[in-house]
Formats: C-alpha cells, sequence, structure tokens
C-alpha cells in the first residue's frame, strides 16, 4: 500500500473511532441546575449549640427565597441524607 493511501486509510479510522466518543459528554448549564434546586426541598440541619441554631433558623427564615426550605435534626438528616428528593444545608463547625 502506498504512504498516501495508507495516511487516508488511518485518517479514516481515527475518525470513525474518536467521532463518537466526543459526543458522549453531558453538559448541564447553570440554569438548568438551578431550576433542579428550586423545585427541591432544602432542608437545613439545626444541630450544635443552642445560639448557632437559633441564629441559623432566624437569618434562613428571614432571608432565604430561593427553595421551599424545612428544618431538621442531625438525626433526620443522616437517615435521609442518600435519597435525591431534597438538599441539605449543613452548618460546619
Amino acid at each position: 500500500m502506498s504512504k498516501p493511501g495508507f495516511a487516508a486509510l488511518l485518517a479514516a479510522v481515527l475518525l470513525l473511532v474518536c467521532f463518537p466518543v466526543s459526543a458522549q459528554k453531558k453538559l448541564y448549564t447553570r440554569g438548568y441546575r438551578l431550576q433542579d434546586f428550586r423545585s427541591k426541598t432544602t432542608k437545613v440541619v439545626l444541630d450544635g449549640s443552642p445560639a448557632l441554631k437559633k441564629a441559623l433558623r432566624e437569618e434562613v427564615t428571614s432571608l432565604w427565597t430561593i427553595s421551599p426550605y424545612e428544618f431538621c435534626t442531625l438525626a433526620e438528616y443522616k437517615s435521609g441524607k442518600s435519597g435525591s428528593d431534597c438538599y441539605y444545608l449543613v452548618p460546619s463547625t
């Protein structure tokens, strides 16, 4: 086989092999991700000192508007965190 024919055959094989692979990646826009976030309930975990619990409850109640929310305990968070029906806001100290 001549070199130009071999180069064309090699280029065709590489295109056939590489082209479908490049189209496999999924892209999600920020709007799509925020739409999902806005549609699910955010559970705010109240754990720690009484002062932290009170401050977090007051601030979330007065400022949180991006999604529906509810408060839960650390035990409720641990038992439900593997599900995909809500998001959790967990303060860390």
